[in-house]
């Protein structure tokens, strides 16, 4: 049976614990929200493409030309920015903890991975580097007072150690629906140059 794939960057422990304070504090300051589809820490990551699903096949072929791919990226790193609310503060149906990514880095890697896979995917000019905190059941406001509580527990992670990311791998996940949330399983991890 064909599973749910999605091409992903894991995130540090320092990372997910100042962004699990981030989701602590816009809950404590928007108790109304406490009920959305909240990501828990395990489960935070940066997308870098949703893929749909894949057979046993397509999942071969993806893993090497990931592998590949992988192999002649350096690694790098990239920060925590701030947070942002999506599409707008006042009909938000997310919450992403934007990242910096002043060279593009994470970009050229997408482009060059999915280039590599010959998959129809989002454009290039669309994508943005980030990482879902929530997802709304509804569009809803934003409380400005728990979006300025959150922005500032993660602009000042990324001002410092916690808030960097050190890119030394992609990985390839499954994703399957389950009343209690998505369940992610790794497929395969492709390891950047050193």
């Amino acid at each position: 049976m064909p599973e749910r794939c999605f091409l992903a960057l894991s995130l540090s422990r320092p990372v997910v614990a100042s962004l699990e304070r981030a989701q602590a504090a816009f809950i404590a300051a928007a108790p109304g929200w406490a009920g959305e589809k909240w990501v828990s820490g395990g489960l935070l990551h940066v997308t870098l493409e949703f893929l749909g699903p894949m057979d046993e096949q397509g999942t071969d072929t993806l893993v090497r030309h990931m592998e590949a791919v992988a192999a002649g990226t350096p690694g790098f790193d990239i920060r925590l920015k701030g947070v942002e609310a999506v599409p707008s503060t006042r009909h938000a149906s997310m919450l992403w903890a934007s990242l910096r990514d002043p060279a593009g880095t994470v970009t050229g890697l997408r482009e060059r991975l999915l280039a590599a896979t010959a998959r129809p995917c989002e454009p290039a000019r669309l994508f943005r580097p980030h990482i879902t905190l929530v997802r709304a059941r509804r569009p809803r406001p934003v409380p400005p007072d728990a979006l300025n509580a959150t922005q500032r527990i993660v602009s000042e992670a990324g001002k410092g150690t916690d808030g960097i990311m050190s890119v030394r791998s992609v990985t390839l996940f499954s994703s399957t629906l389950t009343a209690a949330g998505p369940e992610y399983r790794m497929i395969a991890i492709g390891m950047l140059a050193r």
